[in-house]
């Protein structure tokens, strides 16, 4: 589904074969630069064909800049694709691979860039879940593609400055920036290494404020503490929580973990849903009908705490009215989770999953 509207600066995808050919077509009338930052680039039937009209547009003259994730790129490393496209002027880094890593600090080997964002000669940019992954063509997720010079300047810089600073290895002197509001619109990120984390901030303050109900989407529920305690104290102020989550995700100790964070989420009254049609893999919140955020940013402690992340905070009322509506058709194509069929579950799964919490930080 697409909802669109001429006189709209913004466009919602939740049909991901429909997102990636305007993907495709919007690089292939780029003029002036394309940015694409992304945690995985696979090299398979959608990456290749991506990588193939980046490589078309930068031997046209069109600056063309790719930061992909070490892990999530790792199928190009050494590829002939990416040496082609250099040879043809694009730039390609990969972000925190294995030669950054610091011996004596275990825990920098685990900062992940997990950002998901297309940036068309500054003008439009698209911004959601979406990774350039064949195994993911048919998989139920949501992007936002918004046309909005002031927004694509602050993404711009964002870009530049993660790229630039993973080229050095060494973050920047910052001069004091503040994201821009425009129609509604505005762009924050957490940024890993310098222990930024606008986005989860953001979010936080509004579960605390909120009055009448919130909604949340992600394929990976493993809440960090602060967030989740704020989740049961907003159901005692009567805020009605609804979650969404996909029947299973592609990682089965994660659905082994999450067993457990789902059991405390029911106790405390939260509603859980489980998207039946395909594997769900949008990532938004929608609270009050005043405020949203889509984009990146799955609700999980790696997201949450240590990954670079990207989203669009959204008050405009119109926009938000349209998610809402996305949802409620999800929620059609959902089932409520209760207790009962959690304790069903096999008692080998449990064990797995208490045994996984160890290692929640990492997934």
């Amino acid at each position: 589904m697409m909802t669109q509207n001429i006189n709209k600066s913004w466009q919602w995808y939740n049909n991901t074969p429909a997102f990636l050919d305007e993907m495709y077509i919007s690089c292939s009338k780029a003029t002036k630069s394309i940015l694409l930052e992304q945690y995985i680039i696979k090299n398979d039937q959608v990456g290749r064909k991506f990588l193939k009209i980046l490589t078309k547009k930068a031997k046209q003259g069109v600056k063309v800049a790719i930061l992909c994730d070490w892990i999530g790129g790792i199928d190009l490393w050494n590829s002939p694709l990416i040496k082609v496209l250099i040879q043809n002027g694009g730039k390609f880094y990969f972000y925190n691979s294995i030669r950054q890593w610091h011996p004596f600090k275990i825990t920098t080997w685990f900062t992940r860039d997990h950002r998901k964002i297309l940036l068309i000669d500054s003008q439009i940019v698209f911004i959601g879940g979406f990774c350039l992954d064949q195994r993911m063509y048919n998989w139920h997720d949501l992007v936002i593609k918004l046309s909005s010079e002031l927004i694509c300047n602050d993404i711009k810089y964002y870009f530049e400055l993660l790229f630039n600073e993973n080229i050095s290895n060494k973050k920047r002197n910052l001069t004091t920036f503040s994201p821009i509001t425009e129609n509604g619109f505005k762009c924050l990120v957490n940024n890993a290494k310098r222990h930024e984390k606008y986005l989860y901030q953001a979010l936080l303050e509004q579960i605390k404020q909120a009055r009448n109900y919130i909604y949340l989407v992600t394929p990976y529920f493993i809440p960090e503490e602060n967030f989740f305690q704020s989740l049961k104290e907003a159901v005692t102020r009567k805020v009605e929580i609804v979650l969404l989550i996909p029947e299973s995700s592609h990682i089965k100790l994660i659905d082994y973990i999450t067993f457990h964070y789902y059991i405390k989420a029911i106790q405390a009254k939260i509603k859980i849903f489980q998207f039946k049609d395909q594997l769900l893999h949008a990532k938004y919140a929608i609270i009050d009908d005043e405020w949203a955020m889509v984009g990146s940013m799955n609700f999980d402690y790696l997201s949450l705490m240590k990954s670079n992340e990207l989203s669009l905070v959204i008050t405009n009322h119109q926009a938000i009215v349209e998610l809402k509506n996305l949802h409620c058709v999800d929620l059609m194509h959902s089932k409520e989770l209760s207790i009962n069929e959690l304790y069903q579950k096999p008692l080998w799964q449990k064990i797995i999953g208490l045994l996984g919490l160890i290692f929640k930080k990492l997934l």
